[in-house]
């Protein structure tokens, strides 16, 4: 009895003492959180209903709209890439607009999120080599929150979160020596939230990084070979889960180094020739206080003693790089060898982010001119973020090591580190890095976006036509408003409609602009090169008026639509060249000679000209039923050029001409036009004369309204009706090669050049044969990279949705054998 008494207060003990622990250590995350919480709200207090954006940082404006770009790989500036690496951020300003934030309160909730999660990731990397008292772990979290390295790396610091939260992962492997579960969906997830891809600096930037720390952890024995081939089921996993940002983006590596005709200049002012864009900037000097401002020290601190910045920006890289060199032998093993490994991390981020200036910077400029591969490396900004994690970690250490040798002085200690991050930090929590001088001597910390623009997005939503905006005057990549705003071009985050924004008074431009621009855009706002008497009399109808903008309904004769089959073929060694002479027409197809084989017999084609109908899916796939096609055809399409633009063949449709007029005699009366789209949509009575001429084949379901049908524009209808069916329709589809021929045309845009007596020979029942001996068939049209990435999508959402189950069931049998365990 006694000795059963006795077991029972052990136990008894025990659970108190595990019960304290959990307590206590409940208490410092508190104690943590509302700390960075607190820290990571300052610096933005003065940003409150302004938004922070410029240069290349931004926030999304309308994110409903910018939600239907970041998921697919194509549709910005009419063919240009966009990362679905935006998706996790957009998301999370769309729930909180829905729930009632407006633009500037979402934006400054982001702003505090990418600070608050920052620092939490740094509290919880520092502790995992922390044996001690755990809120030692808040100094480096407040130093990388204020640190200097901001000033530097701000227009990216939207990067910041998935780069911490994945060097977690690693930190974690090191010690533990394996991963788990929840460490592959964490990366898995991290990864998605660096943003600027398809620019893969940040994504290879962590690959060089894992793959050095481990290098060097084997070489300190912090790590060991067996290690590594215990867990390569998890490394397999992280491919797995991780496949939805990696192959895609090697694939448009690849695709770009292949197939693009861009060069991408490497040097100052962005030219092809010359010095590199951080020579004489990122020098080594500057490079150790994690910031270029060494030099002038910036108007952030004109009101600061400038040797006292300066004694403070240097103190930092000396505490870093030489007490922490003189504490290593004092430490454990363990913790001395993350120390040397944190110290060869930091030294190595430093170096690489000096780029080609000296020690070494030949090497660095060397690789550069090696190869349009590393063209992403062009300038070193934003490298500097790898070495502030390592430098806030060090910095932890050290002062953690001197507070606890000197524990009758530890609060002085404190307070001088205190005092040292703080002013290090000192224009970012004052909130004088934010400041903007304006023209008029005032500052403000943010700019505002006028609310036109937001009228307009939400005019602009009304229309159901497949159509981009023709933007005047012009902002190819960057813009400069009367409202403050220079930055990134902002359109495509504010209207639900692709943009093109070319400089129209050179060739290229004024064709782009011609082609599927139904609506021009006049942003007034912009200075540069705004003609105000731009031939707007001319352009057709104003269908909208504000301050800051105009919008425009062009004529037929100023645009073409997105599918179209012209009936002449010209072929030119400078296509531009011959379009300027000759003018851009729908009825008339520009061909380079070194694009098309034979090309007198080329030219020579006899062309017939069917009739398009077709739905656009989502920016990287159609459906397009082609009408009454005989012999030869061209079918265009007004996209950037690429080969990877596939087609295949549809799937057989029921169409009989006397069954869909029975439809249309049921349902019109459910038909309407769509307000503000009188000028677009298709008449009732225009819908049943095209079911009657056979050039529409669907009007949707037999119980719902129709939706929205075009009017018939250069044989080309617009019908919303055609299915959109699965995303995985074509996985198991080959691509159309036999009686087809895929071009560049119009110095753009693509062509496919149809056989239609070849084609429908191959295709056998998926050709409908009319009785004029034409054809009726399906194709769909899909940019192959969006294709890839949705299989990917499969593969990583699959994988990580096992892993769930797995843990899930795991936490679930853990817990009834414990409860099974139970007296």
């Amino acid at each position: 009895m006694i000795r059963f008494q006795f077991k029972k207060n052990r136990i008894t003990k025990k659970n108190q003492l595990i019960s304290n622990y959990y307590f206590q250590h409940f208490t410092f995350l508190c104690i943590a959180v509302v700390v960075i919480a607190i820290v990571s709200f300052i610096p933005i207090i003065k940003t409150h209903n302004w938004l922070v954006i410029g240069n290349d940082s931004f926030v999304p404006l309308v994110p409903e709209n910018s939600l239907d770009l970041v998921y697919q790989w194509i549709d910005i500036d009419n063919g240009s890439y966009i990362g679905n690496n935006h998706l996790t951020w957009i998301s999370i300003f769309l729930i909180l607009v829905k729930i009632g934030g407006n633009i500037y309160q979402v934006a400054f909730l982001f702003q505090f999120l990418i600070f608050f999660l920052s620092g939490i990731g740094i509290y919880t990397i520092y502790n995992v080599f922390n044996k001690k008292n755990p809120l030692y772990g808040l100094l480096p979290a407040v130093f990388f929150i204020l640190s200097p390295h901001l000033l530097d790396h701000m227009p990216y610091y939207q990067g910041t979160v998935g780069i911490i939260w994945s060097t977690l992962v690693l930190i974690k492997f090191l010690k533990y020596k394996n991963f788990s579960p929840i460490d592959v969906l964490l990366l898995s997830i991290s990864l998605s939230i660096i943003t600027d891809l398809p620019n893969p600096k940040y994504h290879f930037l962590l690959f060089v990084l894992f793959i050095v720390a481990i290098l060097v952890a084997l070489v300190i024995k912090l790590l060991h070979i067996r290690h590594i081939v215990r867990n390569l089921k998890y490394f397999i996993l992280i491919l797995l889960c991780t496949a939805y940002i990696s192959v895609p983006l090697i694939h448009f590596g690849y695709s770009f180094l292949h197939t693009s005709e861009v060069t991408i200049n490497t040097r100052a002012g962005y030219e092809e020739y010359g010095q590199t864009l951080d020579y004489g900037a990122a020098n080594i000097y500057k490079m150790v206080t994690l910031s270029h401002i060494t030099d002038f020290l910036g108007p952030e601190y004109k009101n600061v003693p400038k040797s006292l910045i300066l004694f403070v920006y240097y103190s930092i890289p000396f505490i870093v790089y030489g007490l922490s060199v003189l504490i290593i032998p004092k430490l454990d093993l363990e913790k001395r060898k993350i120390t040397v490994l944190y110290l060869i991390l930091g030294m190595f981020f430093i170096f690489f982010s000096k780029s080609s200036n000296p020690p070494f910077g030949f090497i660095y400029e060397w690789v550069l001119s090696s190869s349009q591969f590393f063209a992403f490396m062009r300038t070193s900004a934003g490298i500097v973020i790898y070495a502030a994690v390592f430098y806030s970690l060090l910095l932890g250490i050290v002062i953690q090591y001197c507070a606890e040798k000197q524990r009758q002085k530890n609060h002085i200690i404190l307070l001088i580190s205190l005092i040292i991050i703080l002013t290090a930090g000192f224009p970012v929590w004052t909130g004088k890095y934010f400041e903007r001088g304006l023209s008029h001597g005032k500052v403000r910390y943010g700019i505002k976006i006028p609310g036109d623009y937001f009228t307009a997005s939400k005019f602009i939503k009304n229309f159901k036509l497949d159509t981009k905006l023709d933007i005047y005057p012009y902002a190819q990549g960057y813009q400069i408003n009367s409202w403050d705003y220079y930055g990134y071009i902002i359109y495509p985050w504010i209207f639900d409609k692709p943009i093109i924004a070319f400089n129209k008074t050179i060739p290229l431009g004024a064709i782009n602009s011609f082609t599927n621009t139904r609506y021009l855009v006049h942003d007034k706002s912009i200075g540069q090169d705004n003609d105000r008497n731009f031939r707007f009399n001319r352009m057709g109808t104003r269908v909208f008026a504000s301050k800051t903008l105009d919008i425009y309904r062009k004529t037929d004769a100023l645009t073409i639509p997105h599918f179209y089959t012209p009936t002449t073929i010209r072929v030119a060694d400078d296509v531009e060249t011959s379009i300027k002479k000759r003018g851009l027409s729908p009825d008339v197809a520009f061909y380079k000679t070194s694009d098309v084989m034979n090309s007198e017999k080329f030219t020579s084609l006899s062309l017939n000209q069917p009739f398009i109908e077709y739905k656009k899916i989502n920016p990287t796939k159609f459906r397009v039923r082609i009408h009454k096609a005989q012999d030869t055809f061209q079918l265009l399409f007004s996209e950037n050029f690429h080969p990877d633009w596939q087609l295949y063949m549809g799937n057989t449709y029921a169409y009989n001409r006397s069954d869909i007029i029975k439809h249309w005699e049921n349902n019109n009366k459910k038909y309407t036009v769509k307000p503000l789209n009188e000028a677009d949509q298709a008449s009732k009575e225009d819908v049943e004369k095209m079911i009657r001429q056979g050039i529409i084949s669907s009007i949707g379901e037999v119980d719902s309204a129709p939706e929205f049908i075009s009017k018939q524009f250069l044989y080309t209808v617009q019908n919303d009706n055609l299915q959109s069916d699965r995303f995985y329709e074509t996985f198991t589809k080959d691509e159309l090669t036999s009686g087809i021929r895929h071009a560049k045309v119009n110095s753009f845009a693509n062509s496919w050049i149809v056989d239609t007596s070849t084609l429908c020979r191959n295709a056998g029942m998926n050709c409908i044969e009319n009785a004029d001996g034409s054809y009726d068939f399906e194709l769909i049209l899909e940019f192959w990279p969006q294709k890839l990435k949705n299989m990917t999508y499969v593969i990583s959402i699959g994988t990580g949705g096992m892993l769930i189950l797995i843990l899930l069931s795991s936490t679930l049998i853990r817990g009834y054998k414990r409860l099974r365990r139970k007296p």
